[in-house]
């Protein structure tokens, strides 16, 4: 597969067609799953647990291969033999959901180097590579820690770094705060912004939907396999009727937003159009 550098933002990146995926005992996780992903577009994928998102996320990493259809990446098909796999995971990476499935090292320096001497790189280019990313992602004072010693917040770090310092133009977080208190919740965050700004595409599966809507340019949502939407934060967020079927939350600041809007205090000022946070909806009513 080719790859594509950080600043062609906006093309296709990821195709998927007529996806399917069945497992072993008849149960259909995936069902005509149809998707384009531009580079550089930050994506949270939504819905009740046991929908597929999980799933379609081991398929788009070549975990699983599909019952039917295809997925397209950089306009290429994804070959399920060793080589095609290896090209697929230097573009996708995957950060799952609990960090101790990721992580097996016996300290943080070792963790972090394991994916790049897979690559075949020479010992003092994965040196560095490891180094840039401790100190990018800001975990340089973890880098002799027995991984077995992390906190869930620090485990979550090294997790991404194990993904970032293969240097992929996709990565895909499966639930990123998961059991993380508010402190290493915002500090992962952070660090998922820092991978945006830097032009690497980034697909989230997340309950949170304050965060996917402040956050996101696309949300997906899924339901018992099948993609029911996928449009921007404000339309999807908006539509009751969608998330009273997908069981999502409405966002507070969409609570806080119509609140005002029954009052008759904004609705002229912002034609009905929701904020995505609760700083913009503060600006809102500063003019008021």
């Amino acid at each position: 597969m080719r790859s594509a550098s950080s600043d062609m933002r906006g093309y296709t990146m990821i195709e998927i067609k007529n996806l399917n995926y069945q497992y072993e005992d008849g149960t259909v996780a995936l069902e005509n799953v149809n998707l384009t992903i531009n580079k550089g577009e930050k994506i949270a994928i939504m819905g009740p647990n046991g929908s597929g998102k999980s799933t379609l996320f081991l398929c788009l990493n070549g975990v699983y291969k599909p019952t039917k259809g295809s997925i397209h990446v950089n306009g290429e098909p994804i070959m399920y033999n060793r080589n095609g796999l290896k090209k697929l995971r230097q573009i996708i990476g995957i950060v799952f959901q609990n960090p101790d499935n990721q992580l097996f090292s016996a300290d943080v320096f070792q963790e972090i180097s394991f994916g790049p001497m897979n690559l075949g790189l020479e010992k003092e280019v994965v040196r560095e590579r490891v180094e840039s990313v401790l100190d990018s992602l800001h975990i340089e004072h973890l880098k002799k820690r027995p991984t077995h010693f992390l906190s869930g917040g620090q485990k979550k770090q090294v997790a991404i770094a194990d993904i970032v310092a293969m240097k992929p133009e996709v990565i895909l977080f499966d639930e990123p705060t998961a059991a993380l208190d508010s402190y290493h919740s915002q500090l992962v965050n952070g660090l998922v912004d820092e991978l945006c700004e830097s032009g690497i595409t980034v697909i989230q599966a997340t309950h949170d939907s304050d965060y996917a809507m402040e956050w996101a340019d696309q949300v997906i949502v899924i339901q018992d396999g099948r993609v029911i939407a996928k449009d921007n934060p404000q339309k999807v967020f908006q539509n009751v009727e969608l998330r009273e079927r997908a069981y999502i939350e409405e966002p507070n600041v969409l609570k806080m937003f119509n609140c005002l809007c029954r009052t008759h205090m904004i609705e002229n000022i912002n034609d009905g159009k929701c904020p995505r946070s609760i700083e913009d909806l503060v600006k809102l009513i500063e003019l008021l």
